[in-house]
């Protein structure tokens, strides 16, 4: 049956487009209303946890999922099922431009780039409704925006997720402090009955491997991949487009603008998880060996999520009843929006738009993406050929 479980997230990799929402919706019609595996409210609790947690929202559920139902095994199946298909699909593309480099295809770059700005445009006003929608978080973006900005440092995004965590923190605790007694007095005694539910060893190994991998990054080029695309990973709240711009500073000079761009739109574009945009940079990054980069950099970027998931699934109620920790995730979910307004910016605007009539040509895809029900790769394909055409 373990085996059952590795195909069905196998199909769900194959064929779940949309990105991480469409994602939780297939895997709460199959597993919960199809195969009956968890409860509706399981399933939510689940879903809630994903959202507090850094890391790939629709993965860890399914990783969850696959604990549930079978233990680690299980969620690690589960995982690999999932993304299999577009690891497969992100590492023949690079494989694709380093045996057709002489075809002609600036066309299809331009184009793919231009397919980006209209994603990343439709995920901030998705995410700045969700989480800016009042004048405390608008500030948080608006003043997280301004600082990248002015200071677009690779360090200083995480370090300001960090801090504006804190901010919040702190905000949290004394909005808590003017709360009943009653209610304060209640949430302590739920986290003191919860507390032995968490798995420690996967928590300390994420952090082990926070601080301990630029430590030793230098010892070998393998490692510093890995520790780039974990230390992306671990800070990613709110979304999977996030890890663009995380992944954009990281990386540095290592692989050129158009080919992350490139990236980043194939990723949109084919079916699972949007963090295996991972693969293709990993190859891109070591060139000796693609598949080798490849591997290391999709388990670097889906690990931090995955062994928090493991180490609280098990104590979701004590995340959801400390406000301070609700507070800085509201905060850290708005400065995340921020973030991606100056990433649409700097890398991605000014590297795919150089005129008025690609300018347009975004425009137009995004207003009849945001007002119809065309699947996403017509989108793509529209992209490709005006940039082609406009080249």
């Amino acid at each position: 049956m373990i085996f059952k479980l590795f195909g069905y997230f196998f199909i769900l990799g194959c064929t779940s487009f949309g990105g991480p929402a469409a994602h939780i919706g297939y895997f709460q019609k199959l597993f919960v209303e199809q195969l009956n595996w968890l409860t509706a409210a399981e399933y939510q609790q689940l879903v809630a946890l994903s959202q507090v947690l850094p890391g790939p929202g629709s993965s860890q559920v399914g990783f969850a999922i696959g604990l549930h139902k079978y233990g680690l095994i299980g969620g690690v199946l589960a995982f690999v099922g999932f993304t299999l298909p577009s690891f497969i699909l992100l590492l023949l593309l690079s494989y694709f431009q380093f045996l057709f480099v002489d075809w002609g295809i600036e066309g299809i770059y331009a184009g793919l780039k231009l397919f980006a700005v209209m994603v990343v445009i439709d995920a901030i006003w998705t995410m700045g409704k969700s989480f800016c929608s009042s004048k405390e978080t608008l500030a948080v973006c608006l003043i997280a925006s301004a600082i990248l900005f002015y200071f677009p440092y690779a360090w200083l995004t995480p370090l300001l997720i960090l801090l504006v965590g804190l901010v919040g923190y702190t905000v949290g605790a004394i909005k808590q402090d003017k709360a009943a007694l009653k209610h304060e007095s209640s949430s302590h005694s739920d986290t003191g009955r919860n507390i032995n539910k968490v798995r420690f060893i996967p928590l300390v190994g994420f952090f082990i491997l926070l601080i301990g991998l630029p430590l030793i990054k230098s010892l070998h080029p393998i490692i510093e991949l890995f520790d780039s695309f974990y230390q992306a990973g671990a800070m990613v709240f709110g979304g999977g487009h996030v890890v663009l711009p995380l992944l954009q500073q990281s990386m540095g000079d290592v692989v050129s603008q158009d080919t992350f761009l490139t990236g980043y739109a194939a990723a949109q574009i084919i079916p699972g998880p949007m963090f295996t945009l991972a693969t293709y940079l990993g190859a891109e990054w070591y060139v000796s060996s693609p598949v080798i980069g490849a591997i290391f950099a999709t388990m670097a970027v889906f690990l931090p999520g995955l062994l928090l998931m493991y180490a609280m699934v098990k104590n979701w109620q004590m995340l959801m009843a400390k406000p301070k920790l609700m507070q800085a995730v509201k905060y850290i979910n708005a400065a995340v929006v921020g973030i991606l307004i100056v990433a649409l910016y700097n890398p991605i605007g000014i590297n795919a738009v150089h005129s008025i009539s690609q300018f347009l040509i975004v425009i137009l895809s995004l207003f009849i993406f945001r007002y119809s029900s065309l699947p996403i790769y017509i989108f793509a394909l529209l992209s490709i050929v005006g940039g082609a055409i406009l080249l």
